[in-house]
């Protein structure tokens, strides 16, 4: 390595934050990637998050043999509070928030930097692959930035990209370089949440910011499948997003950038509420997330006064998924989409079982006399196979309260 002169000791130009939880299978690759930047003027803080396994040893490792790395403690309390620890501890001029399980071009810090510094961005936005663990493959995450949506070659905010403002990139922090005087500045902070602890962060700093600029290309290389990630705990604690986008609701409020934001921020809502209960894989954190999600969408949104057209999504089968979040129960909901072995809606199931009827009255061999009908028990089964208890249990409270 070049020897490094004392100034980029004590004078880094880019402060990296590295939340760390239990990541020694990773991150020793995370922190080399870092070490042999070929941008030296840099400091690495990670925040140890009440790590149980070699997390802490690896870092030391590094702590010892290069004094840009620095190690900080705290107990478990989460990336977002980490993130938040190691900002207040930071130096440079721009801050860059890193996860400990991916890791990082070479030419990540001189090209995110030199962009910002050319365009004196707020925030510099750039592109990032996923790394399939399992299959030890690459593929592109368009998601992180539709390049397409910002201009090109030049800075723009929120008043010359007003539609596009929340969906140009996600809201991960970790593609993103900003301005560390601005965020300080703008008093902008983590959420002590789970999941989801940057999305409130990350788009407020969009609202917020006059000069953002976007670079086609690719630094992070974002693993998935491995087993460790918060992206896999959703199930643990599935309303985080619902903090999330209320918490953004009031910050934008509060700053007085709602009213100017409002549309592109239910189109923001929209396909976080899709995205998130499609990714849960267990039925209670679905129940649970949807009618926190219900209520959030008619009583602090008032979605139910809101006409469609107002809310952008590129699919229409998208925009009537999330708006019968406003209007079905959770149970009609997951039969009409077909979730957890509701298999079909119920008027079909109805419809089955009327024919099975039929064409059991209508039977006429050795073993099933023309007088005998399938019996209500055998009806009530095959009912049940299909939809569950809870909507068997409701369909038979509805057919005796009816007589």
């Amino acid at each position: 390595m070049n020897s490094i002169g004392a100034d980029q000791f004590n004078n880094p130009l880019v402060s990296i934050v590295i939340p760390v939880y239990n990541a020694e299978k990773y991150l020793d690759l995370a922190l080399f990637s870092l070490k042999y930047q070929t941008f030296p003027r840099f400091e690495v803080l990670c925040v140890d998050d009440g790590s149980t396994d070699r997390s802490v040893d690896i870092i030391n490792q590094y702590v010892q043999s290069d004094p840009r790395f620095k190690l900080l403690k705290q107990s478990h309390q989460f990336a977002g509070v980490a993130r938040n620890l190691g900002m207040h501890h930071a130096q440079g001029e721009y801050l860059l928030f890193l996860d400990a399980d991916d890791y990082f071009s070479p030419n990540l810090l001189i090209e995110a930097y030199y962009q910002a510094k050319l365009f004196d961005a707020e925030v510099c936005v750039f592109g990032a692959n996923y790394y399939d663990e399992k299959q030890s493959k690459m593929s592109e995450m368009p998601g992180v930035c539709n390049f397409a949506l910002c201009p090109k070659n030049t800075v723009f905010s929120k008043e010359a990209n007003l539609e596009n403002i929340f969906s140009f990139t996600n809201p991960a922090a970790w593609s993103k370089l900003f301005k560390r005087k601005f965020i300080l500045d703008k008093k902008i902070e983590f959420q002590n949440t789970r999941n989801a602890n940057d999305l409130r962060f990350v788009l407020t700093a969009l609202a917020e910011a006059d000069r953002i600029v976007a670079l086609a290309k690719v630094f992070v290389y974002y693993r998935i499948n491995h087993g460790t990630s918060l992206q896999q705990t959703k199930d643990i604690d599935p309303a985080c997003i619902y903090h999330a986008l209320s918490s953004l609701k009031t910050e934008l409020t509060n700053r007085q950038l709602y009213e100017k934001l409002k549309q592109p921020y239910y189109s923001l809502v929209a396909n976080h509420c899709l995205y998130n209960l499609r990714s849960l894989g267990s039925r209670q954190s679905f129940e649970r997330l949807y009618l926190q999600l219900k209520n959030f969408l008619n009583n602090e949104l008032q979605l139910t006064e809101l006409s469609e057209s107002f809310i952008t999504l590129d699919n229409p089968k998208d925009k009537e998924e999330f708006f019968d979040i406003r209007q079905l129960d959770v149970e009609d909901f997951m039969s009409k989409y077909e979730l957890f072995s509701m298999k079909r809606p119920l008027e079909n199931v109805e419809e089955k079982n009327d024919e099975l009827e039929t064409k059991n009255q209508n039977a006429d061999n050795e073993n099933m006399p023309k007088n005998i009908d399938m019996s209500l028990a055998q009806r009530v089964y095959d009912y049940y196979q299909v939809n569950g208890l809870w909507s068997t249990c409701r369909k038979i409270f509805t057919k005796l309260i009816s007589y």
